[in-house]
């Protein structure tokens, strides 16, 4: 994964040409005044920034970032060696931006000012994120969060799908703060298999119910089940869908007669029970997920073989 978080830094890094250092000097205090208009926007979409002092004072961040704060926007390929991941980037700026009323391509060439926000908030991997607010002028130019070390780790500011739910002190939460809840398994471990090969869409309110109680009565257990792909066991997992809008996605790994709960590496024993709960639930209302697997396999050779051509569609397409 840190490989991918050093794929986004170079991405980040390639999309820029930096200005002459004269350009790049910026008073204290219109950048103190765009700094208390980035604090508004992140309030705006609750998210919680290291700094929120009133003069901007930038944290040390977890990935490299551009030295230069004062930049111009480029999606050429007059220089294909400098600007290979421009044209993917700058789509992945424009829809992030977009989707809270902000348009980066009326800024292209113009000089745009960035302010990086290190988060308090993390991602269910418990990785860093970073809000950046980018101005022209006084001018609003657009936003994103940067979700480190996740391929493509680019959002809106109003995604919150990778973040760690807030208060969450996992395994123990409660039924009223879930929207919805999907089972999905097991694990197809064969070479050319379905992945998860059945999926329930969504689960009853006692049957949600059913699985906060045993989650939370779950008993830890200090030990690495040492769990692969070809390990004996089955496994399962849960898609879970918070109201506030995050989402969790715990594994549930069935061996010996013992159901296991895999949170990154920290595991929980479940009640025994919980094994016939899955295993009925999935046989009696499961939708088989082997064409989805196909058709995101068949997706995935097409970007890999355009790649090869010296293609680069965009991320997610």
């Amino acid at each position: 994964m840190s490989e991918k978080s050093c794929i986004m830094s170079v991405l980040l890094l390639t999309i820029i040409i930096t200005v002459d250092a004269q350009a790049e000097i910026i008073s204290g205090a219109m950048m103190n005044d765009l700094h208390k208009r980035a604090l508004i926007l992140l309030a705006k979409y609750n998210l919680n920034p290291i700094n929120t002092t009133s003069f901007y004072n930038e944290q040390n961040l977890n990935f490299l970032l551009p030295l230069e704060r004062s930049f111009q926007l480029d999606t050429s390929d007059s220089n294909p060696q400098k600007h290979s991941y421009n044209k993917i980037f700058f789509q992945q700026l424009q829809e992030a931006s977009e989707k809270i009323g902000l348009n980066p391509s009326l800024y292209i060439g113009k000089r745009l000012i960035r302010l990086n926000y290190p988060l308090h908030d993390s991602t269910q991997g418990n990785t860093a994120i970073t809000a950046h607010i980018l101005f022209s002028d006084t001018n609003l130019a657009g936003a994103y969060l940067a979700f480190e070390r996740y391929y493509g780790g680019i959002g809106s500011l109003n995604d919150r799908s990778i973040f760690k739910p807030i208060n969450f002190n996992f395994p123990i939460f409660h039924s009223d703060l879930l929207d919805t809840v999907s089972l999905c398994g097991p694990w197809d471990k064969s070479d050319n298999g379905c992945n998860w090969i059945n999926r329930v869409n969504f689960l009853s309110k006692d049957e949600v119910a059913y699985i906060v109680n045993t989650f939370s009565t779950g008993k830890k257990v200090n030990a690495d089940l040492r769990y692969w792909i070809k390990s004996p066991g089955e496994e399962y997992a849960a898609a879970i869908k918070f109201k506030t809008g995050e989402r969790y996605f715990p594994h549930f790994i069935f061996r010996n007669d013992t159901a296991y709960l895999n949170d990154y590496k920290c595991y929980y024993i479940l009640d025994r029970n919980f094994i016939d709960f899955v295993t009925e639930t999935i046989k009696s209302k499961g939708i088989s997920t082997c064409h989805e697997t196909q058709q995101s396999r068949e997706e995935y050779r097409n970007r890999k073989n355009l790649r090869k051509l010296g293609a680069r569609p965009a991320l997610g397409k």
